[in-house]
């Protein structure tokens, strides 16, 4: 079973041309999401404790942001305009100096609002270059074309894509 749980991962990691080492497997995108989100602020709260994310998240996200409040880490919700777009303005005035994490979903769940990924990176970075860029990609691998470098860490789930129920793919930068 390792050499197929191998075999699994280099078929993964070439599928999306990442590491090996960059893929870690969960038991879904919520536990993926909750590595994101806790393990960061949790590894990082010395330099910060304020997150970005919009206000078209999966509810894991939401929890897991509640959870962090209580922590201590402050949370900001960035607007979206009428088509449901990351308004990009909003997103430039709502980064700080320690802003430890943006995360903002590939696709949207209800209403299908596909976020421009990298256009959304490249502002984060621009603003504040140690700033992480999260993105819960489930509801898109499979739909529509999506490319790993575009965030420091993505969330997946395997049912999603006719897998099995209860797994799921955590995606970090080997640079994070």
């Amino acid at each position: 079973s390792k050499t197929l749980m191998h075999s699994a991962i280099k078929q993964i990691a070439d599928l999306f041309t990442v590491l090996e080492s960059e893929l870690t497997f969960t038991s879904g995108a919520t536990e993926s999401n909750n590595m994101a989100l806790v393990g960061t602020c949790l590894a990082n709260m010395n330099f910060g404790n304020h997150i970005i994310v919009s206000k078209l998240e999966h509810p894991s996200i939401y929890k897991i942001c509640e959870y962090l409040e209580t922590l201590g880490f402050e949370i900001s919700y960035v607007s979206n305009d009428q088509d449901g777009l990351i308004d990009f303005e909003d997103l430039k005035h709502k980064i700080r100096p320690n802003t430890l994490l943006v995360s903002v979903c590939a696709v949207n769940s209800e209403v299908g609002v596909r976020q421009p990924l990298k256009m959304i990176r490249q502002i984060i970075k621009k603003e504040n270059p140690s700033t992480l860029f999260h993105s819960d990609m489930t509801q898109a691998v499979g739909k529509i074309p999506i490319n790993f470098h575009d965030v420091d860490m993505a969330s997946i789930s395997a049912h999603k894509i006719f897998g099995p129920k209860g797994i799921g793919l955590f995606y970090k930068n080997s640079r994070v």
